[in-house]
């Protein structure tokens, strides 16, 4: 063999090799589509995974969602799955769904490539603080708003009142997205 048809010849082994792998090989099974991503603001948004042919039809959701929500499960059609919530989303939570490890398409395949999705709803900030009251023995009550919900005994790990001479003042009650603050204030010290 000449060494002039040695480059053509790789060449024309190359496209062969190129192209038969192409017409050969089978489109993987995968996720082509995942509704919500990232940060969301809708507390119950619907929850859609989209596979890229017909799974295997199964009495048991083809996925998992930690934390847990209530949820019901529909199949669209063969190839998109639905979850609508019962309940909304709690505040502040990141979510994660994982698709089954034994998820098939039709035709017998494996779940290939991503398998893990997460979304969260937005976490919980700090809207205004105003005072409410002053009694004439100088106990103030301060009410802090926050965007959500939030435990009184969980937020003292992360909030303190001090006056200007490092007195802290003492958490009250709250109701909801509000918490009041009781704060003795005695300016002869």
């Amino acid at each position: 063999m000449k060494k002039k048809n040695i480059p053509l010849l790789t060449f024309v082994i190359l496209v062969l090799f190129l192209v038969s792998g192409h017409l050969w090989a089978a489109e993987d099974f995968v996720v082509t589509d995942f509704k919500p991503q990232g940060s969301i603001e809708e507390r119950a948004p619907l929850i859609t995974v989209v596979f890229s042919a017909p799974v295997t039809p199964s009495e048991t959701w083809p996925l998992s969602i930690y934390p847990a929500i209530p949820a019901e499960g529909t199949w669209n059609d063969p190839q998109t799955f639905t979850l609508k919530l019962i309940k909304p989303l709690s505040s502040a939570t990141q979510y994660t769904v994982e698709m089954k490890e034994d998820l098939r398409d039709e035709k017998g395949r494996l779940l290939a490539g991503r398998h893990s999705f997460r979304f969260q709803t937005p976490p919980l900030t700090f809207v205004e603080c105003r005072q409410i009251d002053l009694t004439e023995d100088g106990l103030a009550t301060l009410e802090l708003l926050f965007s959500a919900p939030v435990s009184p005994i969980r937020i003292r790990g992360f909030a303190t009142l001090k006056d200007s001479y490092g007195k802290n003042g003492t958490l009250c009650c709250f109701r909801g997205t509000t918490l009041h603050l009781n704060y003795s204030y005695n300016p002869t010290l």
